[in-house]
């Protein structure tokens, strides 16, 4: 029996998911690692074109009754969330319809659907959830919601146990073993992105300069 082999699965099979970008490029999109309790891979450059998983982000009680009036209203315009903290992941849904060209009618079907499905949570005032959102993968999907960070990791992880190069620890040598046992140990260093959690979030707290008038 291999001792140091067997002390390298107990260890690399008892994480929780981790996930960040590694490699951010602007016309190329994203190289990325993700590794689980399965197992682990390292993104071909591409895959994503940035990014794709957001949070935490909340609505106090009056923000959330705008979203109800917008239903009761039908009335789905992005400067709904204008002044909300949730403006800013917002931007992120106008770069979506900017980058596909998407045109007024298909972007309030978007917003009322979204809209919806944001009340679908149930969410009480500042109560936090996150998303996943591809905003360069198409202009139909609309984002999908979480109440919480480890849903949306696993929801994530088990997209990744997909794509090829995914590779289960059982099925990976001793070698490769240790490579991944040292680049998770030194997780938090690796550039060119630093963060404290584990699972790696888009909190978009940079402007990303969109102005909504260039799109509704």
């Amino acid at each position: 029996m291999d001792l140091n082999r067997e002390a390298l699965l107990k260890k690399l099979k008892s994480i929780e998911v981790m996930a960040k970008p590694v490699v951010v490029t602007d016309d190329m999109g994203i190289e990325f690692l993700a590794a689980s309790a399965k197992g682990a891979v390292e993104s071909p450059l591409g895959l994503y074109g940035d990014w794709p998983a957001y949070g935490p982000i909340l609505f106090n009680s009056k923000e959330l009754n705008s979203l109800y009036q917008a239903i009761l209203q039908k009335k789905f315009k992005p400067k709904l969330f204008e002044g909300m903290e949730f403006e800013s992941f917002m931007s992120e849904i106008m770069i979506c319809f900017y980058y596909h060209g998407t045109d007024k009618k298909k972007q309030r079907n978007f917003l009322e659907k979204f809209i919806k499905r944001i009340l679908d949570l149930q969410l009480r005032s500042k109560d936090e959830f996150y998303f996943y959102f591809d905003k360069f993968g198409g202009d139909e999907d609309l984002p999908l919601l979480f109440k919480s960070e480890k849903e949306l990791a696993e929801y994530f992880m088990s997209l990744q146990e997909l794509i090829p190069g995914f590779e289960s620890w059982d099925d990976m040598d001793t070698g490769d073993l240790e490579y991944w046992s040292d680049l998770l140990d030194d997780y938090d260093n690796l550039e060119p992105i630093t963060v404290e959690n584990e699972f790696w979030l888009n909190s978009v707290t940079m402007s990303r300069n969109v102005s909504y008038e260039d799109y509704y």
